[in-house]
């Protein structure tokens, strides 16, 4: 399908975050979490919803493991809960780059986002 309007940065999250049965995330965190991985940068091929969509998927997957399997959440006991584990792999376990995702979740949104249970 081509399109002719071009998208606001909202709507490419959006519609990037959903993948119908495939995956789900919501995109003011997949905002934060692409945003961050690119630098705050557009990709060099302007394809900013493929690599949002790509990015949902993986974050899902993560979510996946550790809601349904208990050797991960048994693995990562110290992390707490799925959505939590789900970015801190998103980010190859840096803590340091979970907090600033959560820093930046604060500072945009107004609320924070809780770590751990």
């Amino acid at each position: 399908m081509v399109f002719t309007d071009p998208w606001t940065i909202g709507e490419v999250y959006d519609q990037a975050a959903f993948g119908g049965p495939e995956y789900g995330v919501n995109p003011e965190i997949l905002l934060i979490a692409v945003s961050m991985r690119l630098d705050w940068q557009i990709p060099s091929d302007g394809d900013l919803y493929l690599r949002a969509q790509q990015m949902a998927k993986e974050l899902y997957a993560y979510y996946g493991e550790f809601f349904t399997q208990s050797q991960v959440r048994e693995a990562y006991s110290q992390i707490g809960n799925a959505a939590t584990y789900s970015l801190y792999r998103f980010f190859g376990e840096d803590l340091g780059k979970l907090q600033q995702w959560c820093t930046t979740y604060q500072e945009m949104f107004g609320v924070d986002y809780p770590l751990g249970p």
